[in-house]
């Protein structure tokens, strides 16, 4: 990359944050003043506290810097859908049922995140996850020979036809998850609201959620009302008849924070059931695509609702103990090794027959593209972090 390069993809980033969150004026803090400021802050933050963090909230950065290395990787050119942002994090533990979420459903680890889904180049969500495994790995003090072993780990899992053993953390991700309760669930995010006439649960504000001004509460109230026709499984109760007891904007994710993200908690009239919490994210993907592009990856959770409102597409899923993410800054880096190579496999199943068989040249190439995405978003944490300081004065 030319000199200078990721200053600018850097700056580019730290425009499109900012007016990401401008465009969201439906949000309010606890004293009712206008939210915006706190989550840009919150942005800002989780961007900079590491070259992991930038990269995780940069889908844009990365997709810039892709296209500088492109003629690296110029002749890997078999295609089909990509999960578009295939880093770590975005695997996890879900819920293969579509049974009530307190009921405790067995889990399964996939791919947990189709926010990006795209056609495309196969080898662009192998550099997402290759690249990701040294930036989450940059702070470990580990040989650079390690570092790059992290590399042909995730392109052996990939190209693989065998089983890959499953990892120590993955195994311990899903007996955590198997573990949760629904109660400890919803005590977490919600709180009993003491002045109804019926037992009613409502958002607890603060980190996890802002309020809705009193327009987009009641249009995404309105939406939610609905839910019995948008997701089957609640269609599918015997009683059949639901309440909103609240709406919420839901603050979380890294790429996505900025973008409207709504948090619904349903309830049923008569029985003695708890709520149903469900998450409201907008997409940019049209749903089509997205419902096209989940199937051909093998997305094994329900499939989501999709609704359209105010020119938004938004995905309505429901939200479950038995679902987590992996968390990289708690995994030993001498996991790094299997843990990728696993991913690899993962990521190798859900791209299916499209998969190509790479020789070594091929993968000589994939090291070297990955090696330049990793120093491209070391640059451009350092001038993303320099640029928020400058504007905190």
């Amino acid at each position: 990359m030319a000199r200078g390069d990721a200053w600018a993809l850097a700056k580019q980033q730290f425009d499109d944050d900012r007016a990401v969150i401008e465009r969201l004026d439906c949000i309010r803090a606890e004293d009712g003043r206008d939210a915006r400021p706190w989550l840009l802050s919150k942005k800002r933050a989780k961007m900079c506290e590491s070259a992991f963090g930038f990269f995780r909230g940069s889908l844009g950065f990365f997709e810039r810097s892709l296209r500088q290395v492109r003629p690296i990787v110029a002749d890997l050119s078999s295609e089909g859908w990509l999960v578009g942002d295939a880093h770590a994090e975005n695997f996890g533990a879900l819920r293969a049922d579509r049974e009530p979420p307190w009921k405790r459903g067995e889990a399964a680890f996939w791919i947990n995140d189709f926010d990006a889904v795209r056609e495309g180049p196969l080898v662009d969500d192998v550099l997402r996850l290759a690249t990701s495994a040294l930036l989450a790995g940059a702070s470990r003090g580990e040989h650079p020979l390690q570092n790059l072993r992290w590399i042909e780990a995730v392109l052996e899992g990939y190209l693989t036809d065998e089983e890959v053993e499953t990892p120590k953390p993955v195994r311990a991700l899903l007996t955590k998850v198997e573990a949760r309760k629904y109660d400890d669930f919803l005590r977490a995010r919600t709180a009993l609201r003491t002045d109804a006439k019926y037992e009613a649960h409502e958002f607890i504000r603060g980190e996890r959620y802002l309020s809705l001004t009193k327009d987009e509460a009641k249009k995404t109230e309105l939406l939610a009302r609905d839910v019995a026709t948008l997701y089957p499984a609640i269609a599918e109760r015997e009683h059949g008849f639901y309440r909103v007891d609240d709406v919420a904007f839901r603050v979380a994710g890294n790429g996505s924070l900025g973008h409207f993200r709504a948090a619904v908690a349903v309830a049923p009239i008569d029985p003695e059931e708890p709520p149903w919490l469900f998450d409201m994210k907008e997409s940019a993907v049209k749903p089509k695509a997205l419902l096209a592009a989940r199937e051909a990856l093998a997305a094994i959770d329900a499939h989501p609702a999709m609704v359209k409102a105010d020119g938004r597409t938004l995905m309505l899923r429901p939200l479950a103990p038995q679902e987590d993410k992996l968390s990289m800054a708690k995994i030993e880096s001498s996991q790094f090794e299997p843990l990728f190579r696993y991913l690899g496999s993962v990521l190798g199943r859900a791209h299916g027959t499209s998969r190509a068989a790479w020789k070594r040249a091929d993968r000589a190439a994939i090291e070297e593209a990955t090696v330049a995405l990793y120093g491209a978003h070391q640059s451009g944490h350092l001038a993303y972090t320099a640029l928020t300081r400058t504007e905190r004065g």
